[in-house]
């Protein structure tokens, strides 16, 4: 009840009313606390470790799901746990090689597409939740937005499948190396990309955000101006066969 009167609603039918307050609770349950009493949780590397100030270890984000609003609300409501969200995203890549896309509590899933971390935290930050690491985390998500070689070792998991190819092209082809829905993915790099070109410009780091903001227009790369539609292309640059106007 204490957390649910953060936002206090008037007007409208009793129904719209408990519609809201549910929705907010469901909200409210994920990401989960995966840290004991005594601060203790079992890192991305698979060793024991501890967290310090009374800090929290958060897991099961539900990365691609959340990024689009749940982050920003956490961000508003809860700004000293949607703070230590993000510092928990940032310690999984320290501890594990690379931010989770899915991150359970011991280990990226790698389910979804896309690097949702990055526009995670740079809505935490952007929505009020500041207490992380902030120049340690931009520094990390700008590693994975231009190495390709960022993986998580004990799982093998990339956190940008097909990179080099859309640093190279400007786009994921057909036939990637890695990953799938090359469309999609393009433009789920591109989102990313603009959260990180976003935090990167929040906090003074110019040349990051404005190579980032470039990469962030790679979608143009899909646009097809014959048909009007973002579409699939070739290595090559071609468009490849088969796309149908429905």
């Amino acid at each position: 009840n204490k957390w649910l009167n953060r936002i206090q609603v008037t007007g409208g039918m009793v129904e719209n009313e408990e519609t809201f307050y549910t929705m907010m609770y469901h909200a409210l349950l994920a990401p989960t606390v995966c840290s004991d009493v005594n601060g203790q949780y079992m890192g991305y590397d698979g060793n024991v470790h501890a967290t310090t100030g009374g800090r929290i270890q958060y897991a099961n984000f539900s990365g691609w799901d959340i990024y689009r609003s749940e982050c920003q609300f956490l961000a508003m409501v809860a700004p000293t746990e949607a703070s230590d969200m993000a510092q928990s995203l940032l310690r999984d890549y320290q501890q594990g090689g690379a931010f989770p896309r899915w991150g359970v509590p011991n280990e990226d899933s790698g389910g979804m597409i896309g690097d949702p971390a990055a526009p995670m935290i740079a809505d935490f930050y952007a929505f009020g939740a500041r207490y992380f690491d902030t120049k340690a985390a931009l520094s990390g998500l700008v590693r994975a937005a231009t190495a390709p070689s960022v993986n998580a070792p004990l799982t093998k998991i990339y956190e940008r499948p097909a990179l080099a190819e859309y640093l190279k092209l400007g786009y994921v082809p057909e036939h990637q190396n890695g990953g799938y829905a090359n469309v999609s993915m393009t433009l789920e790099y591109n989102t990313d990309d603009f959260a990180v070109s976003q935090l990167a410009g929040a906090v003074g780091d110019r040349s990051d955000s404005v190579l980032l903001m470039k990469h962030a227009q790679y979608w143009r790369n899909l646009f097809n101006p014959a048909t009007g539609y973002i579409q699939m292309r070739r290595a090559d640059g071609s468009w490849a066969p088969g796309f149908v106007n429905n």
